[in-house]
């Protein structure tokens, strides 16, 4: 074809089956995976941009339904020195008839894109997380990396990559969160003790990690409106639990009164002395 897209991309090192002009599908296939999903999380965001739809496909969740039909095929694997292996970008299943008006030039912009994330994140720049997956998830033994994006016999980037210096990312600090839902589920001992929730604000449900005391709380609780207080990380914590309050609005002026004493009765005091 000869508007195909076909990046090339050359490698040199120790790794087992390299020197055999062989590709381990044990040390590559992750990689590889990775760079599939980089490709594609690319092509959506140009999608989207050119249809002017915000957020579709651009929440880090589904692509757009064009850059689904995105995929990556072997064309061949060299047997001469250095290996390289030469993989068609194309759009064949489930191509829209926006994907094929739009197939050789968002294929190739996408590609363009993806070779200077791939060039960015080994200097240690963020830039895309799924082609700085690609980087780590490739095999040790790997000295040398060449990335060569052509349209027919028209080349449009070139990256060379020898040493890897991924970019660290801190660890996000934990944070609370409160929300109001109910309780959907209960774990016990001896199994894990934990707690299931929806908020009533979006729906969304979490399982927490939780004390017996919380979890027979909670137990105590099911079918009410209930408040949460939850410490979100690497996981979720549930720091504590209690029946919601109605709304200052839908409450007596007896009730009212008493509502905002309990809350500013000390510093109401402080003002009348």
């Amino acid at each position: 074809m000869s508007d195909e897209v076909v990046l090339k991309i050359t490698l040199e090192g120790e790794t087992p089956g390299l020197s055999e002009h062989r590709l381990s599908l044990n040390a590559f296939a992750k990689a590889f995976s990775y760079l599939l999903i980089a490709y594609r999380r690319i092509a959506s965001g140009l999608i989207m941009e050119a249809i002017g739809r915000p957020g579709y496909g651009g929440r880090g969740g589904g692509y757009a339904k064009e850059a689904q039909a995105l995929d990556l095929e072997i064309i061949t694997v060299t047997h001469n020195s250095p290996t390289a292996i030469h993989l068609a970008a194309t759009m064949r299943s489930q191509a829209t008839e926006l994907a094929t008006l739009f197939q050789s030039e968002f294929v190739s912009r996408a590609g363009v894109a993806l070779l200077d994330s791939i060039e960015a994140e080994s200097r240690g720049e963020l830039r895309s997380i799924n082609a700085r997956r690609f980087l780590h998830a490739l095999p040790a033994g790997i000295r040398r990396q060449q990335y060569d994006l052509a349209i027919g016999d028209r080349q449009v980037r070139s990256v060379h990559v020898e040493s890897i210096e991924l970019p660290t990312i801190p660890e996000p600090l934990p944070f609370l969160v409160k929300s109001e839902g109910s309780i959907t589920g209960l774990g016990f001992e001896p199994g894990k003790n934990e707690i299931r929730f929806k908020s009533h604000s979006d729906g969304q449900e979490f399982q927490l990690s939780a004390t017996p005391e919380q979890v027979n709380k909670a137990l105590s609780l099911r079918g009410q409106t209930v408040t949460i207080m939850i410490l979100k990380g690497k996981t979720r914590k549930l720091l504590w639990l209690k029946p919601s309050e109605p709304e200052p609005m839908s409450r007596t002026h007896d009730q009212k009164v008493a509502y905002i004493l309990g809350k500013w009765g000390a510093v109401l005091r402080k003002f009348a002395e």
